[in-house]
């Protein structure tokens, strides 16, 4: 009886005849070379390498080697530091994942047509409340005895004038004294009407539009009495309300805005004439007024600010923002002229790293609330704190600052990672080597990443010292080639091998071939063409066995 065995094709396992030879490739589906790392008790790095063997000829024997390992540089963080960037690194995610809420809020309530001011209100004081916890993360983030988020392990400003308070200072302002003087006070929007005509105000009920919002007063109210009604509205307006109580103003009903600066706009009107007895006087003639942004020199150098907030971009204050406060007497502007000095000293922390590096100096810019979300243009906030989410204008205005202000803990949790990059953490490098007879393709400089198509054979230059290589020796390639010589019976196959490193410097082995006949070019990447692997698989069915290997003696045996 005749018995016929038809084996299953291995996918990974392909020929191509050409000439009485065959190229042998295998496609081991994405071999990670991952290796891993750890810290001991005595701060030194324990390294756990990963090694995969490569098969080129698929005859049971390991030909080539690669091994992936870490390696700490000469000069190092020691672990009091890592403790204490880590601790900074969690204030600095807590702080990030607030403003991602508060960007989600913002977002609901720029959505006007899903929201009724109950819900506008609700979102506000959602707000207000992670904006508080994201103060106490700036004023409770500590290693040890230090406070690391609220501005005093960087550059710190100290104001000698009560009237000026210093939201930032980065590290390009110059440390020393820098006078602060301001030209033009900035401006909160207002408008200003006469009520001090009579006792009983209102001799009919009236609504005023103030900023979009309807505030309905009611005949027979007081003056006080109207000024309470709109500073109810406050939280929907923006807007509130003040009375004078003496002076050649006494009697005036003054309306401003909450916020300084040109992108802050009164418009009011009321369905009342002006001229009808006992009205407020505004008129059904809309009014629309807008504030004034702040003019300021800062270390001899003059500065437009953004409503009462001012940055210096330039001389030897810059980077240093500082916000000035109403004035004593009138808290719809600013103070004016001459503000003392802004002293700057540097309290960035430093850290020893050994040779060959000079000691690591490092800053940590305050993450309050006002201290975020700066520099916006033409926004109504100048910084995070402002922010108000009770109608779509404020709240599209206060989504601009939340991306500012999440910029800007992005930008100062990556300088972290930088430095635990460089001076911490170990980097990861890979080894490629040959085993036994098998011998690594280089050029004239040592390198052996090889381009689609390069050729590989008997004019290639080989090395049998093992290849050292890491992202930087990929120059940004999504993937490179290794050249291989395996000697069998004194004759050479040759072969490549396609990899790529990932993002922490490991291998990615993608898939390798070799050439069955000695002494015979192959090309980087060349894998068997369609039509001649039907043709072959074709022969190997009718057959009914599958499988030639090329053995250590050079023979291509079937089984």
């Amino acid at each position: 009886m005749v018995r016929i065995f038809i084996y299953s094709v291995l996918a990974t396992t392909l020929f191509v005849s050409e000439a009485c030879s065959a190229i042998i490739y295998t496609n081991p589906a994405d071999q990670h070379v991952l290796g891993s790392w750890e810290f001991s008790d005595t701060d030194a790095v324990l390294v756990h390498p990963m090694t995969f063997p490569i098969d080129l000829n698929r005859d049971g024997i390991s030909d080539v080697s690669v091994t992936h390992h870490y390696l700490r540089g000469d000069g190092v963080l020691d672990k009091n530091a890592f403790d204490l960037l880590q601790a900074a690194q969690l204030g600095q995610r807590e702080t990030a994942s607030l403003l991602k809420e508060i960007r989600q809020i913002a977002l609901s309530s720029a959505n006007e047509g899903v929201n009724d001011f109950d819900a506008l209100l609700s979102n506000q004081s959602s707000i207000e409340s992670k904006l508080e916890r994201i103060d106490r993360i700036a004023n409770h983030t500590v290693y040890g005895d230090r406070v690391l988020l609220n501005g005093d392990s960087g550059f710190q400003g100290l104001a000698s004038s009560s009237s000026v308070q210093v939201l930032n200072v980065d590290g390009t302002t110059f440390a020393g004294s820098h006078a602060v003087t301001i030209a033009t006070a900035a401006e909160r929007a207002s408008f200003v009407t006469n009520l001090a005509a009579l006792p009983i105000l209102l001799g009919q009920d009236e609504t005023l539009t103030i900023n979009g919002v309807k505030v309905d007063l009611f005949e027979g109210m007081t003056r006080a009495q109207v000024r309470d009604r709109v500073n109810s509205f406050t939280d929907y307006t923006g807007v509130t309300a003040h009375i004078a109580s003496s002076g050649l103003d006494a009697g005036t009903l003054r309306l401003q805005t909450t916020t300084f600066g040109s992108a802050s706009e009164i418009a009011i009107i009321s369905n009342v004439a002006a001229g009808m007895q006992g009205s407020t006087s505004i008129g059904t003639t809309e009014t629309v007024a807008a504030g004034v942004d702040i003019v300021a020199t800062i270390g001899g150098h003059q500065f437009n600010g953004q409503g009462n907030v001012v940055t210096a971009d330039n001389g030897l204050a810059r980077g240093l923002t500082i916000a000035v406060l109403s004035n004593d007497i009138d808290d719809a502007i600013t103070a004016v002229g001459n503000l003392g000095v802004v002293m700057v000293s540097n309290e960035s922390l430093s850290f020893a790293v050994g040779p060959p590096h000079p000691n690591v100096d490092f800053t940590l810019r305050s993450l309050h609330s006002s201290s975020l979300g700066l520099g916006v243009v033409g926004n109504v906030f100048a910084n995070l704190s402002e922010i108000n989410v009770t109608s779509n204008y404020l709240a599209l205005n206060s989504l601009e600052i939340v991306d500012a202000a999440v910029d800007t803990v992005r930008i100062e949790r990556s300088h972290i990672e930088h430095v635990l990059d460089d001076f911490f953490f170990p980097f990861g490098e890979a080894e490629i080597e040959g085993i036994g007879l098998a011998e690594i393709a280089v050029d004239g400089d040592g390198i052996g990443l090889l381009a689609t198509g390069t050729p590989i054979g008997p004019t290639s230059r080989f090395s049998d010292v093992p290849l050292t290589l890491n992202s930087l020796t990929f120059n940004d390639r999504d993937s490179a080639f290794f050249g291989v010589r395996l000697q069998v019976d004194d004759q050479f196959h040759y072969g490549w091998i396609r990899a790529e490193t990932a993002e922490d410097d490991s291998l990615i082995i993608r898939d390798f071939a070799l050439e069955s006949t000695p002494n015979k070019t192959i090309r980087a990447g060349f894998v068997p063409e369609p039509k001649t692997r039907e043709l072959l698989l074709t022969a190997v069915f009718a057959l009914g066995v599958f499988g030639r290997v090329l053995r250590r003696d050079g023979r291509l045996i079937q089984r």
